[in-house]
């Protein structure tokens, strides 16, 4: 939908394949663009959106995308599946817009964490988002 006015839209998604034997198979679309907010030239979300880890599993690192409709003070935590936390890997007011945090399986001490679970909790104002990511060495 980038670059695209709101409003609604029609469209077909023809899918033909290699062999001649089987039926071309047409499905109807139907896309609503809402009206959305730019800032420098980015569409923002009306809510807050985390992604989460990109890639997910991980080896050595992973990016953790989020992005906030307006400025907001931002904390993002890594923990353990006991709860304790990590590290921490955010703790600062920023501007809307899309963001993204790499986590490099360092606790808070700079020491490589082992193999497993882990999660990720994103808190902007008071909304907050948990993501799961598994690192494996």
């Amino acid at each position: 939908s980038t670059g695209l006015e709101p409003g609604d839209y029609l469209g077909q998604l023809i899918i033909a394949a290699n062999d001649p034997s089987q039926a071309t198979t047409t499905i109807d679309l139907s896309l609503t663009v809402d009206s959305a907010t730019a800032v420098d030239n980015q569409v923002l979300p009306k809510v807050v959106q985390f992604v989460g880890p990109v890639p997910n599993p991980f080896n050595p690192a992973t990016d953790l995308k989020f992005s906030m409709p307006q400025d907001a003070a931002v904390s993002l935590k890594v923990f353990d599946v006991s709860g304790r936390l990590v590290s921490s890997l955010l703790n600062a007011q920023l501007p809307a817009g899309h963001h993204e945090v790499r986590w490099n399986g360092l606790d808070d001490s700079g020491r490589s964490v082992a193999s497993g679970t882990y999660f990720a909790r994103l808190v902007v104002g008071g909304e907050s988002s948990v993501r799961s990511m598994v690192l494996v060495r």
